[in-house]
C-alpha cells in the first residue's frame, strides 16, 4: 500500500509541474496577447488564437486526451492524460482577465478525483521580465593610509 502511495505522489508531482510549465507559456502568450484571444471553431477541433503584439499567432488546442501549443508549424504536446481545458474571459473590477481551468486525469485510486489548476493572465499587461541572478558583491580594497 505504501508503495502505490508513494506512487500515486510521484504522478501528481509530475502532473503539478507539467500543469505549471504549460502556464508558464499561457500566461506569456496571454499577457503579450494584441488583443483579445479568439475561439476558431473546426470540423475536427476549436483552437483558441493569441494573436501576439510582435506580429505572432499562438494557438492552443484540445486533440484527444493532449492539450497542444502551436507557435508556428507545428502543434506540440504541452500536456498530456488531459480530462478537461477550458479558456474563458474572466471579467474583473477593473481589467478583462482571462482564466484556464484544466483537469488532468489520474488513473491511481489512491490520487481520486482529477488533479486541477486554475490560472489568470490580463491581455495586453506584459509579465515583468525575471530578475536577474544577484552577483556576489566583490569586496573593494580599503584604501591605504
Amino acid at each position: 500500500v505504501v508503495y502505490h502511495h508513494n506512487k500515486a505522489a510521484a504522478s501528481a508531482a509530475s502532473y503539478t509541474i507539467a500543469a505549471l510549465d504549460a502556464a508558464k507559456h499561457w500566461r506569456r502568450d496571454i499577457a503579450n496577447a494584441k488583443g483579445e484571444p479568439k475561439l476558431i471553431r473546426g470540423d475536427r477541433f476549436d483552437v483558441i488564437r493569441i494573436d501576439q503584439a510582435n506580429g505572432e499567432q499562438i494557438s492552443y488546442r484540445v486533440n484527444g486526451t493532449r492539450l497542444e501549443r502551436n507557435k508556428g508549424d507545428e502543434w506540440i504536446p504541452i500536456i498530456r492524460r488531459l480530462a478537461s481545458s477550458i479558456m474563458l474571459p474572466d471579467q474583473r473590477e477593473h481589467v478583462r482577465a482571462w482564466r484556464w481551468e484544466l483537469a488532468m486525469e489520474t488513473k491511481s485510486r489512491f490520487l481520486g478525483d482529477p488533479v486541477r489548476f486554475s490560472f489568470t493572465a490580463v491581455p495586453g499587461h506584459p509579465l515583468a521580465p525575471r530578475p536577474a541572478k544577484a552577483q556576489p558583491t566583490t569586496p573593494t580594497p580599503e584604501p591605504s593610509p
